[in-house]
């Protein structure tokens, strides 16, 4: 939209989401997957004429910019307290943030619904985010990993998402078992704060 408003300030190349839909450029306004199809088969055409697969320059971008891993856990509360059960996970969240996930030090904290972001250093609430508001709560971990939840709006369901990433440079069989290590670690403690707002309820 920014784009549209203000011609010439910047290029939209391409944009993802949760689902695998794709949109490239801008002649199509929605997820279109022959758009996507097509960029696939050229960039695929392209590496086989450096004698390269799509996979092996996916190896080099990871070990030149660093492997990226994602997680998503995805839990429905059964019968009539549900929506309470995870209203409570989210304030306890909110009111009570973690120092840690997975033994990493949360740096940042960032909730959608009033747009402020946290510093758990010094306690300091900027009012910086100039999004919707939004049910949502993400932590920045001190080594750049992001845990989001974000609950249903119409059922009681939560989902949380962890983003993961190795230094770049690193050897791309240690970074890919470094960052699941952590992914694994981040996933307890997701499991753990779902379970303790059941035992709670």
């Amino acid at each position: 939209r920014n784009l549209e408003q203000h011609p010439g300030t910047g290029t939209y190349v391409t944009g993802g989401e949760e689902s695998y839909g794709f949109l490239i450029g801008t002649d199509v306004r929605d997820k279109d997957a022959i758009s996507a199809t097509m960029l696939t088969a050229e960039m695929a055409l392209y590496h086989l004429s450096q004698g390269k697969s799509v996979m092996d320059r996916l190896r080099e971008l990871y070990e030149k910019f660093g492997y990226y891993e994602e997680t998503q856990v995805s839990r429905y509360f059964q019968g009539a307290s549900g929506k309470s059960i995870m209203n409570g996970l989210m304030a306890e969240l909110r009111d009570h943030p973690p120092a840690k996930i997975g033994e990493v030090p949360v740096v940042t904290v960032k909730d959608y619904s009033d747009g402020t972001t946290t510093t758990m250093s010094s306690g300091d609430v900027a009012k910086n985010i100039d999004l919707p508001s939004s049910n949502v709560l993400q932590f920045i971990l001190e080594d750049e990993t992001v845990v989001s939840a974000r609950p249903s709006g119409t059922e009681p369901k939560i989902k949380f998402y962890a983003s993961i990433n190795s230094v770049a440079g690193t050897p791309l069989d240690r970074a890919v078992a470094d960052v699941q290590g952590r992914l694994a670690k981040v996933r307890e403690w997701i499991d753990a704060q779902i379970a303790r707002a059941e035992a709670a309820s």
